[in-house]
């Protein structure tokens, strides 16, 4: 069976990281941009606004197309306690026809603190903070800010495949899951 899944977004990073996901899941999939509201600020400040905006996007994706899952995804701050640091992370959420829902989270990376200050001292968003430093707009739907920290060694469309990967795990897991399904793993 092929599922139809919805992701919350026209970002062609989102969609094609989502797309990359089911692929190494080797789960069949037709994977299609839909306009979708996160309903959080546009630079989503804790993980809570981040796992709110995904959820959102998820519910919202699944509810316009009647597909199989939706899926959510939105980056965002994320505070490090006792280092008081501040990281960007992805979050992908799924949610299906049943209203199950499963949650991932990538790798999380340290926003500079040059960036932190500008972020927090002007009320803007990350995307445009990084624009102004390297001339470069709509990054997040390029590289993403990861792929200029990196020198382009790595990119955000695998921050979302990470974050999605995460996310699927609950619905392919060897054992009994709340999502009814056993699948037993062959080596």
């Amino acid at each position: 069976m092929v599922l139809r899944v919805a992701v919350g977004s026209k970002n062609p990073v989102k969609v094609e990281g989502v797309r990359r996901a089911y692929e190494f899941l080797h789960l069949e999939a037709e994977v299609f941009p839909v306009e979708a509201s996160s309903k959080v600020s546009r630079q989503p400040r804790s993980l809570e606004e981040t796992v709110k905006g995904a959820l959102n996007r998820a519910f919202d994706a699944l509810t316009k197309t009647g597909a199989d899952q939706g899926v959510g995804v939105e980056s965002g701050l994320m505070h490090v306690p006792y280092i008081n640091r501040i990281v960007d992370v992805t979050v992908a959420v799924i949610v299906d026809k049943n209203s199950r829902i499963s949650v991932g989270l990538s790798p999380g990376f340290e926003i500079p603190p040059p960036f932190v200050r500008k972020l927090y001292g002007e009320d803007t968003e990350l995307e445009e903070i990084v624009a102004s430093v390297t001339g470069e707009p709509n990054i997040g739907e390029k590289g993403g800010f990861i792929s200029f920290l990196t020198y382009g060694k790595y990119e955000r469309v695998e921050l979302v495949r990470q974050a999605v990967i995460m996310a699927l795990i609950p619905r392919i897991c060897p054992i009994r899951s709340e999502f009814g399904f056993e699948i037993s793993h062959s080596t």
